[in-house]
Formats: structure tokens, sequence, C-alpha cells
């Protein structure tokens, strides 16, 4: 009884000490502090910001590309489509920084008309940009082929993966999720290479959000 009393008592220390549980405190690192202040604007994604004041913002990489001639939106078919601007930007929805120094800038090619309708997006309008951040110039676009993004594609996140031996051209690859409610969602692998894009895990699972 004696030797199942103190078997007992090294089980019950090993539960306790598991149990224990580090927790944040919320003390540790630097002091929570405000660095801007968005007004009627709802951003998705930050890689790196420059910082001025509170309240001004500065189209990047410049103003040009960011205004589309007529919009962003071709109002000239029925119904109207994203315009099919492979130079202008018609609504970019998320960026990322990779080890190059290059931050990939992906722009769904869709744009929503003044009563909140999402248009589908036309071949040219949904890219990649590479802008080089030592230059902030534009040394990449890669335009996503309709077989890869339809138009009622939402393409709205991006990774950067750069090991030579995901692809054959060595050039690395970029992780494109569409989470489209409209479409069938999926992930858009683009080589960064050869400029290829083809679509992955179309309609399984692991893809689609759980109601």
């Amino acid at each position: 009884m004696k030797l199942v009393a103190i078997a007992l008592s090294l089980v019950l220390s090993s539960l306790a000490a598991a149990q224990h549980i580090a927790q944040d405190t919320g003390v540790r690192g630097p002091p929570i502090e405000i660095t801007h202040l968005f007004y009627d604007q709802m951003p998705t994604n930050v890689a790196a910001a420059e910082l001025t004041t509170n309240t001004t913002e500065t189209p990047y990489p410049n103003a040009e590309i960011n205004s589309p001639p007529g919009g962003a939106i071709n109002y000239t078919v029925c119904p109207p489509m994203g315009a099919n601007y492979q130079n202008y930007f018609l609504g970019v929805q998320s960026v990322a920084i990779d080890p190059l120094e290059r931050l990939w800038i992906l722009d769904t090619g869709r744009a929503l008309t003044p009563n909140g309708t999402l248009v589908p997006a036309s071949y040219g309008g949904a890219k990649l940009v590479a802008v080089d951040l030592a230059t902030n110039t534009i040394n990449q676009t890669i335009v996503l082929p309709s077989t890869a993004a339809y138009p009622n594609s939402y393409i709205n996140d991006v990774r950067i993966d750069l090991r030579p031996n995901v692809t054959v051209s060595g050039q690395g690859v970029a992780y494109v999720t569409d989470s489209s409610q409209q479409g069938q969602n999926g992930l858009i692998i683009v080589d960064l290479g050869t400029k290829e894009a083809w679509r992955h895990l179309d309609f399984t699972p692991f893809v689609r959000a759980q109601k």
C-alpha cells in the first residue's frame, strides 16, 4: 500500500506540473502606441510603413499607378466589369515583403460600384506586382491568367516562398488564396520565374470557410 501511495503521489505531482501554463500578463515589450489613424478606409494588410503624421497617406509606389484612367470599373460593357489595366492598381488586397526586399502587391482586379456591387474581374486586372523597396520602382508584373484567377475569384492574400527547389525556374513561388463567396475557392500558385500560374485544392474543405 505504501508503494501505491508513493506512485499515486508522483502521478499527481506530474499532473500538477503539466497544468502549469505560462501566462501573458500584458506587461512585456514596449507599450502600445498609435502610429496612424485611418478615416473612411479599412486597411486589410500592412507590410511596411513610412511614418509621417498620424493622418496623412502617400500613394505607393506613386500616385499615377493608383489612378487608373476612367476609374477601376469598365462601364462600357453590361454588366460592368473591372478594368483590364495591367499597369494600374484596381483593387489591392494584400502586400508581402520577401527576403530580397521586394514588396509584392496583390491586385484583385475587382472594385465596388457606388451601390456596393463587386464587379467581376477582366483579364489584366488580377495581377501580382513586385516593387523594389530600395528604389520604390516596379521591377516585375505577373498578370494572372483566366485559368487561375476567374472573373468571380477574390484573391485576397499572398505569401512568398523563394526556396530554389520548389519550381523548375528556381526563383520561388507565390501562394495566393482565392476566398470568393461567389465562385470556387482554392489556392493559386505562381512561378515567379516563368510567370506561370495554376490552381490547387479547388472545392476542397481545406480552402473553404466553416459556417
